[in-house]
């Protein structure tokens, strides 16, 4: 492909489940086995997302950011959606399995960079070994709650960020495209 694509190109990239399929109703004695069925996009930056959220993080309290997710003084923020993880709190196990369970978690790699980024701020005393470790153990935890994509931080991904279109609503995808667009990228099939 050798051209720029438009916002509405974009959109029709990205499959979409049909309401109902034609042809004739399964058997109901017969089996049927669901499967899953995911698109991911890597891209060379992170994107921002929707903001919607900005007016209660401060700029003056941001130490890191990754597309939509913060790591403040305080927390991990997730900009367009009212979700922290506090830094008292990020030690609890089981955030990266837990966050990927949201229908609205659609930026894993982003995700995983901020909270990289917070441990490096909020426990300076963590080598790296001991970091890598821990979010190696969170990476697996959540492949064992039956993760959809198994994926590590953009850092692992030679600088990719990973976005899942079919877990972002209307509004987003629509953003997305946009941002794709305007940006002038174009789809590589693989």
């Amino acid at each position: 492909m050798n051209r720029r694509l438009t916002s509405n190109d974009w959109q029709s990239v990205f499959p979409v489940m049909p309401e109902d399929f034609p042809g004739k109703k399964a058997d109901p004695k017969e089996e049927l086995y669901t499967i899953d069925i995911i698109t991911a996009v890597f891209l060379p930056v992170p994107w921002a997302g929707i903001d919607t959220l900005a007016e209660r993080i401060r700029p003056e309290k941001i130490l890191f950011r990754s597309g939509r997710w913060f790591v403040t003084t305080d927390a991990i923020l997730c900009a367009n959606n009212a979700y922290d993880i506090a830094r008292h709190e990020l030690d609890l196990e089981n955030w990266i399995a837990q966050l990927c369970q949201k229908s609205w978690l659609y930026d894993p790699s982003d995700l995983l960079d901020a909270y990289e980024s917070a441990r490096k701020f909020f426990r300076p005393r963590e080598s790296e070994e001991d970091r890598e470790t821990i979010v190696s153990y969170e990476i697996d935890a959540a492949i064992r709650e039956r993760l959809e994509f198994p994926f590590k931080s953009s850092r692992a991904l030679m600088g990719r960020h990973v976005y899942l279109p079919s877990k972002m609503n209307e509004q987003e995808l629509n953003a997305f495209c946009e941002f794709l667009a305007t940006h002038s990228y174009i789809p590589r099939f693989k």
